[in-house]
């Protein structure tokens, strides 16, 4: 949603995206190409950059896998924290240096 946004203002059509949220999610390592070339951009693409947009919102990052509309991220949110404990504690796991 944030690249269809993004390629909306640049076409200079009505968007969501304000300068400030793009310069935000730029700084955040946002790419506004249309593919994905790499896992980390996927990551990126596909979770991160929700969990990004709740915090923006709602000034939380606890998200609940009770409430439908963020049960698959609140899945996902679970699934880095137990990540980063298996990557601290055990040096493995899918979690990187950069994530």
């Amino acid at each position: 949603e944030q690249n269809k946004q993004y390629h909306r203002l640049m076409r200079n059509q009505s968007s969501t995206l304000t300068p400030d949220r793009i310069r935000l999610l730029e700084s955040i390592g946002t790419s506004w190409n249309n593919t994905a070339v790499t896992d980390d951009e996927k990551w990126l693409k596909l979770r991160y950059f929700k969990l990004v947009s709740l915090q923006y919102e709602y000034n939380i990052t606890d998200v609940s896998k009770h409430y439908g509309r963020h049960r698959g991220l609140a899945n996902w949110v679970k699934e880095q924290k137990d990540n980063y404990y298996e990557y601290t504690t055990k040096g493995g796991g899918a979690m990187t240096p950069w994530r």
